[in-house]
């Protein structure tokens, strides 16, 4: 079962609707009042963070005894699928993302985490 997380960081200004927010970067649009990210610097994060145990397929896709992910990087957003990880696996996509200033938005729950 996959597991979507998603990333993105707006404007103290910004008024948004998550949902459309998401939907819209999906799709490959920009957003208003969105920052730009530096794509390039959190697959290398993630690349450093996730070593011992797992094994890199490529730039975008890891694997474990436990599960599997997969990222993809937009101007504006960082995505990550999570297959069958646990939650403290996920937890930690949180706190790579929040070092770029980013929040998550879960598309399951509909919920954005602004804390």
């Amino acid at each position: 079962m996959s597991y979507q997380l998603v990333f993105w960081k707006q404007s103290a200004s910004a008024v948004t609707m998550p949902q459309s927010v998401y939907e819209r970067l999906m799709a490959g649009e920009r957003v208003a009042g969105l920052c730009d990210l530096p794509g390039d610097r959190f697959l290398a994060r993630i690349a450093e963070h996730f070593t011992a145990g797992w094994e890199r397929l490529d730039d975008y896709n890891w694997e474990h005894v436990d599960g599997s992910f997969q990222v993809a990087v937009g101007p504006q957003h960082f995505l990550v699928i999570s297959y069958n990880l646990p939650g403290e696996v996920l937890n930690e996509f949180i706190d790579l993302a929040a070092e770029f200033g980013c929040k998550l938005y879960d598309p399951q729950t509909g919920e954005r985490f602004e804390g």
